[in-house]
């Protein structure tokens, strides 16, 4: 077998669309379409997390994390996740909502079934283990 058909970087770095779920496991409609893990932009964003991360242990130094600290590391997914989040459907307000970081990361705050989803969605490569032009086909789990 031909080790090339092994990779996944670029199909991630292309996205794949993502069926949303409610709590429920109900289909919403909602589609996001994502970066996947083995992506340069995933790493990228992951790093930069990583760094802010490493950043808040410098100045906390030796004592204990507070509760609040503790709370910023739920942010710092939700960052990550509003990074690699390349499109959607969403609307607000009965009207189309862009696909931005900034309202991305409301989602993934505001939803933590989405930001679960769509962690364990970024986080399979089956989802991106296809031709860059076919990794549009959904795949909901």
């Amino acid at each position: 077998m031909n080790v090339d058909k092994l990779y996944t970087r670029e199909t991630s770095e292309h996205g794949a669309w993502c069926d949303i779920r409610d709590p429920l496991g109900a289909e919403t409609g909602l589609r996001f379409k994502i970066a996947g893990a083995h992506s340069d932009k995933f790493r990228r964003a992951m790093t930069k997390a990583q760094a802010k991360q490493v950043n808040r242990e410098k100045l906390r130094g030796r004592r204990d994390i507070t509760p609040e600290e503790l709370e910023l590391e739920f942010d710092l997914m939700a960052d990550v996740l509003a990074e690699v989040t390349l499109d959607w459907n969403a609307e607000k307000d009965g009207a189309d909502w862009p696909c931005n970081v900034e309202n991305a990361k409301d989602v993934y705050i505001n939803a933590p079934d989405v930001r679960k989803q769509v962690f364990q969605f970024a986080s399979d490569a089956r989802h991106y283990f296809l031709s860059p032009s076919s990794a549009d086909v959904s795949e909901s789990e």
